[in-house]
């Protein structure tokens, strides 16, 4: 019985790239997640080095394609340490490093995209102060906090950003939580009190978030004494 699978060496699969599928333009492939469930062992380390050491021999052969990864920091000097081979792709590495200010032009672009249909230039969004971002929340969040106290009476934007981490994601959940709260108490705009009704839920969430991506670097036990001293 004839086999149905293709046997082919490493330089054929090369060849099939060049010849049939990247002759015209340049394709290029993201790769996330790689850091789901990370627990820093030694063979989680080797497979990431190794396919990063595979892409960029395949990148080298055929130029047409690009790889853009996605690695969270520790992991990523937790391979570079590791491997000294992994030293040819360090002059291909960026650092990216998230402020408040460029997270609030992000979710202004978002709430515009969603309110108008449109996209706007990020450079546009970046030159604003923060209380000008705020303007494109106007019709999506309560301007002003309406709780009490140290938030009272502050521009909504300014909680925003005290409850995250100075990073992109804590901010998009937070407001996803607080939408889904505004949706079930039919409320028009996000109002003070769905973000209120969300706060332990989110906390939580951001707690365990803390923990799991600092597990494979401190000790059970002193992430235990330092959870339970948060929650205190």
């Amino acid at each position: 019985m004839k086999s149905t699978e293709a046997d082919i060496s490493f330089k054929n699969f090369l060849s099939l790239f060049k010849d049939v599928i990247f002759t015209k333009r340049i394709v290029t492939v993201f790769i996330d997640d790689l850091d789901r469930g990370w627990k820093n062992e030694d063979y989680e380390i080797r497979n990431i080095s190794a396919m990063l050491n595979a892409l960029r021999t395949i990148t080298r052969q055929v130029p047409n394609i690009k790889f853009r990864v996605a690695l969270r920091s520790s992991v990523y000097f937790a391979v570079r340490t590791s491997d000294e081979s992994t030293d040819k792709i360090e002059s291909s590495v960026v650092l990216l490093k998230w402020d408040n200010h460029s997270i609030l032009a992000m979710l202004a672009k978002r709430v515009t995209l969603f309110k108008k249909g449109k996209s706007v230039d990020e450079n546009t969004l970046f030159n604003k102060t923060q209380e000008e971002l705020s303007r494109n929340f106007e019709g999506v969040f309560e301007s002003r906090f309406q709780g009490a106290g140290h938030w009272s009476n502050a521009p909504i934007y300014r909680v925003l950003l005290s409850l995250i981490r100075q990073r992109p994601r804590d901010l998009v959940k937070l407001c996803t939580l607080a939408a889904h709260e505004a949706f079930n108490n039919k409320h028009q705009i996000i109002q003070t009190s769905d973000f209120e009704k969300i706060f332990s839920n989110y906390s939580q969430e951001r707690l365990t978030d803390t923990i799991n991506e600092y597990s494979s670097e401190l000790r059970s036990d002193i992430l235990e004494r330092v959870s339970f001293s948060i929650l205190l």
